[in-house]
């Protein structure tokens, strides 16, 4: 939200797999104002932190809200993405650079 010419930021972390209780749920996407930025950091490799995001941006739209999604994949992966969404590729195969797509560091054995 802008309030005297400053954009609102919300920064929200998501350790999944962990259940989402709903009041958390109303409050990230009451924030989710016009004129606002909403991060969201995620757990990497889980199915949860896809279906939340889906979530969130389902309903926005259904409350007619224009919205951009950004998402931590380079722009060559454009033409699979384009496929993914019409349904004529699989998710799988969109390549993420392991930099941002890396196991968990927990139980690393060099650390």
């Amino acid at each position: 939200m802008i309030r005297n010419g400053i954009i609102s930021f919300h920064i929200i972390f998501l350790l999944l797999p962990v259940p989402v209780r709903a009041a958390a749920y109303d409050s990230i996407l009451s924030g989710m104002t016009p004129s606002s930025i909403t991060i969201i950091g995620e757990s990497h490799q889980h199915k949860e932190s896809p279906e939340f995001i889906g979530n969130l941006v389902d309903a926005k739209l259904n409350q007619n809200s224009c919205l951009i999604l950004a998402l931590e994949i380079e722009d060559s992966q454009q033409p699979i993405i384009d496929k993914v969404m019409q349904g004529r590729a699989q998710v799988s195969e969109i390549t993420i650079t392991p930099m941002i797509d890396h196991p968990s560091v927990e139980g690393n054995s060099d650390r």
